[in-house]
Parts: structure tokens; sequence; C-alpha cells
């Protein structure tokens, strides 16, 4: 067991290290605030749906939603455009097979 134990020692004496020069600099005040910054309400509906472990099926709709929200208003895409998206999914060419055939699954007909 000690085996087992033993590597996190210096990892968690390296981890302090790092954390107590980052407190005696200022970074830690620093991305303490740029955090409270980036929590904005969407994060907040979304923590506070998870910590309140709502029904799974009306969190993914307001998920779905929100996300077609967003697609629509802050990147310009089309009513249309996120249906299609939504059915059948989203098309990107990389040049790398791996990563194509991660990233171009997805929509409804891929499901079915």
């Amino acid at each position: 067991m000690i085996h087992v134990a033993l590597p996190s020692i210096p990892m968690s004496i390296v981890v302090g290290m790092i954390i107590g020069v980052w407190i005696a600099s200022g970074t830690a005040p620093k991305l303490i605030c740029y955090g409270l910054t980036l929590l904005n309400p969407s994060i907040f509906l979304a923590a506070a749906m998870v910590l309140r472990r709502i029904a799974p099926l009306p969190a993914l709709f307001s998920g779905v939603v929100a996300g077609a929200l967003v697609a629509i208003f802050y990147q310009g895409v089309g009513l249309h455009d996120v249906f299609t998206y939504a059915q059948s999914g989203f098309a990107i060419d990389t040049g790398v097979a791996e990563i194509d055939k991660l990233l171009n699954a997805g929509g409804i007909q891929s499901m079915v």
C-alpha cells in the first residue's frame, strides 16, 4: 500500500509550493477575480440545475434551447441551420481522419 501512496507526497508538495508562490505573487487573487467575472448567469443556471438534480429531460431540453439561442444570437447562425445541425449534425473537414471522425458525429440521425 505504501508504494501506491508514496508518489502522491512529492506531488502534493509541488502543488503546495506552486499555490504558495501564486498566493505570494498575487496570482491567486487575480485568478479568483477572473473566475468571478466569468461566472455569468448561464453558467450559474447550469450549476444550479446540476446541484438541484432536476430531471434529465427538462435539463436536456433547456440545454438544447440555450445552445440554440447562443448559436442564433451570438454566432449569427440562422434558425434553419440550427434545426439542420440538430437533425443531421455538424460537418467539418480538418484533414485528419481521426479528428474528423470525432467531430463529425452528432445529430438525431446518428442516434437512430
